[in-house]
């Protein structure tokens, strides 16, 4: 593991809004976290093996190639068998996504846009 990052809690962050990514990244740096977004599950799956990922954050609405949110919540939570707690955020969130998001795997649900503190808050509870 790289020192920098060492003694630091690690959050991989998969959000297709650049704006909504960008907040949340500064966010977590701002609390302590180490970032580290992702574009599609294999790089998912490979940087949290290799960072010692603390926190999942990932937007329900992405689509990344065949692969739909759902399925890449469901596809690191099988791999990683719940030891990382998952964050999904939604900008058009309905009963049925908010249901499907906790059963694949997802701890919180957010609906974006969200708050520094409403995130934070979130994230402490989980870990």
């Amino acid at each position: 593991m790289n020192s920098t990052l060492a003694g630091k809690k690690t959050a991989l962050i998969l959000e297709p809004d650049r704006s909504m990514g960008f907040m949340m990244t500064a966010v977590l740096k701002r609390h302590g976290f180490n970032v580290i977004t992702c574009e599609t599950l294999q790089e998912i799956l490979t940087k949290a093996r290799g960072a010692q990922v603390k926190m999942m954050i990932i937007a329900e609405d992405v689509k990344v190639g065949p692969k739909t949110g759902f399925d890449i919540i469901t596809a690191f939570n099988k791999t990683y068998q719940g030891s990382i707690p998952m964050l999904v955020t939604c900008a058009t969130p309905t009963e049925e996504k908010v249901i499907l998001s906790i059963r694949a795997g997802a701890l919180e649900f957010l609906v974006k846009p969200t708050s520094e503190q409403v995130l934070m808050r979130k994230i402490e509870a989980a870990m």
